[in-house]
């Protein structure tokens, strides 16, 4: 009688402390993490792949090529007026500079914010001038090593209006802004602007 009394018992032992099945694994292991922390092993870019580089920065699929550049304002998945081929671009290349991530894709983004208020009727001159004088400003930020200006966007500039038509429309915008040169800001001015994102 002993004997049987001690089976059900300890099958109710096991049960409630999620032994036998393996059911409530989880539970008994509740305090480890469910997955590694990135962000302290990427410190060191060179200790991740490219893959964690993206998951870490939530980084959009990169478009095809083709049709990134069927539109003036390519392909931009999650709506933040960034086009995803750049984004995933600067941040493979700025990583884990955020920084630097932050002007190149504030570039992109005046691109994008300058071409939907010059396509606007009618055009709001006031928004479009402060527009172009941020974007003609921008560049300075990166081509003068305001902030880190890696090897593979040294020539984002280009990589911004690749295409036919981006240049093209570029040129109109700056031809009915009357944009010509601009004058080079300080580089106490820069510094103040390029830190400020």
């Amino acid at each position: 009688m002993k004997k049987l009394l001690f089976i059900p018992l300890s099958l109710s032992f096991l049960v409630a402390c999620g032994g036998g099945d393996g059911s409530n694994a989880e539970a008994t292991n509740n305090n480890l993490p469910s997955e590694v922390d990135l962000t302290q092993q990427c410190k060191d870019p060179s200790n991740c792949t490219k893959e964690d580089i993206i998951r870490i920065l939530k980084l959009p699929e990169m478009p095809d090529e083709t049709i990134a550049h069927e539109k003036v304002l390519g392909i931009d998945t999650d709506k933040d007026e960034v086009r995803d081929d750049l984004k995933v671009k600067v941040g493979l290349a700025t990583f884990p500079d955020v920084e630097a991530q932050k002007v190149f894709d504030r570039k992109s983004w005046l691109w994008t914010r300058l071409v939907k208020e010059y396509n606007k009727t009618p055009r709001d001159m006031d928004a479009l001038n402060s527009l172009m004088g941020e974007y003609t400003k921008i560049s300075y930020c990166y081509l003068l090593d305001v902030v880190n200006n890696p090897a593979e966007l040294s020539d984002y500039d280009d990589q911004l209006m690749y295409g036919f038509d981006r240049p093209i429309l570029e040129r109109e915008i700056f031809k009915f802004l009357e944009i010509r040169s601009g004058t080079l800001p300080s580089m106490a001015e820069l510094n103040k602007y390029c830190k400020s994102f």
